[in-house]
């Protein structure tokens, strides 16, 4: 009888994989393991879409049920196992041989499109962090730094790839080879338990996007983050342990949205009004009891959110904002009054005052913004006793709650 190299040889020669792969359904599972584990990123994505034998290689690996399930919130095997393969592989291989899996592939990679596709997998993620947190279960918390060390090996090989974009959900700190990706645009670290970002991300000249929404734990930004001078977009959504903006932030001038929504900051830096190109601005901080005098100085800006419920003042340098488009003040309740000066802003379309409980009344100024389009007023108890829709009532302008 053949050995299973043969028969491997054999099936191999026979399936032709440049070709359609048309054998691997009727191969036994422990062979359709064997042949998945070498095969190249253009050959799975092949398999993927014209094999009907990986839905019974999905039902054979209870591990892969229970990781689909997390992935599409229904708790069930996809109907057509089209899978994106990445995800197939990192169910099918967990711990060192996922390691060993995911070096081949990554060694096989040549098109951008299908490395980030590989390293972007929240499939491979999610298998390696439950197969992580198994391993730390039963070895104790030194394996929490070996799972770190495969995560850093990965990043230091992908810079040979020029890679567009990084995603990563991860339960460790990034390592410093994450400077080695300098033609990284976009780095997501979304729902991240990072605590910090090493100095080494100063480096990435190119990034354009920094997404570090939903990490928790997060507690500062390197002071070397003014070395990102190509960062458009930065995203700090929900990082309530982000409770200081370091002054170097104001280097960022190319920054053009700043999303600060659900963070602990007490204060913004001054440094904010060097930040002429910013167009979008969100900040939901609870902490936060004033905005800097210098927001004046950002001509560009088209879009405030501001949902800060210890505000009691608003700037005057408010009314230097003539570019200003859309502007929400939601949820100030220590908001007592608006400037006059809020009728300077010429080009205001929208203007929304939601749960701002405490605003006693509105000036006159606002019912004379020639763009105002539509008025939002909602849950102001305060503001009822001294203002009446017909105060404001004109051509053109909507009010509603």
């Amino acid at each position: 009888m053949e050995d299973i190299s043969n028969r491997e040889k054999k099936v191999r020669a026979a399936a032709n994989l440049r070709g359609p792969l048309s054998n691997f359904d009727h191969l036994p599972l422990t062979l359709q393991r064997r042949i998945l584990a070498d095969l190249g990123l253009a050959d799975l994505d092949r398999l993927a879409k014209t094999s009907r034998g990986l839905r019974d290689l999905a039902d054979s690996d209870p591990r892969w049920g229970t990781l689909s399930g997390e992935l599409s919130g229904q708790g069930c095997v996809p109907p057509r196992p089209r899978l994106e393969v990445k995800r197939r592989i990192a169910a099918l291989e967990m711990g060192i041989e996922a390691h060993a899996t995911l070096g081949r592939l990554l060694e096989s990679a040549r098109g951008e499109s299908s490395l980030s596709a590989m390293l972007a997998s929240e499939g491979f993620v999610a298998a390696q962090l439950r197969d992580w947190e198994d391993n730390e279960a039963a070895q104790g918390d030194d394996f929490a730094a070996v799972a770190a060390e495969h995560v850093g090996h990965y990043i230091g090989q992908a810079h040979q790839h020029r890679k567009a974009e990084l995603r990563l959900i991860c339960a460790c700190n990034l390592p410093p080879c994450i400077a080695q990706l300098t033609s990284l645009q976009r780095l997501i670290l979304n729902s991240c338990s990072l605590t910090h970002l090493p100095d080494a991300v100063g480096g990435m000249a190119r990034l354009e996007l920094l997404n570090l929404s939903n990490c928790t734990s997060l507690t500062e930004l390197p002071s070397s983050v003014n070395g990102l001078k190509g960062l458009r977009h930065l995203i700090l959504g929900n990082c309530p342990s982000l409770q200081q903006m370091p002054d170097i932030i104001g280097e960022l001038t190319g920054l053009e949205s700043l999303d600060l929504m659900g963070c602990g900051l007490s204060h913004l830096p001054d440094t904010l009004g060097n930040l002429t190109g910013l167009t979008k601005v969100s900040l939901c901080c609870a902490n936060l009891t004033s905005l800097p005098n210098t927001i004046g100085a950002l001509a560009n800006l088209h879009q405030l959110r501001y949902e800060c419920h210890a505000v009691s003042v608003l700037p005057d340098s408010l009314s230097a904002l003539t570019g200003l488009k859309k502007f929400q003040l939601d949820g100030c309740h220590g908001l007592t009054h608006l400037p006059e000066e809020l009728g300077n802003l010429s080009n205001l379309h929208f203007l929304s005052l939601r749960a701002c409980r405490s605003l006693r009344y509105l000036p006159e100024s606002i019912g004379t913004l020639p763009s105002l389009t539509r008025l939002r007023l909602s849950e102001c108890p305060g503001l009822h006793h001294s203002f009446t829709f017909a105060d404001l009532s004109r051509p053109g302008l909507k009010i509603t709650s």
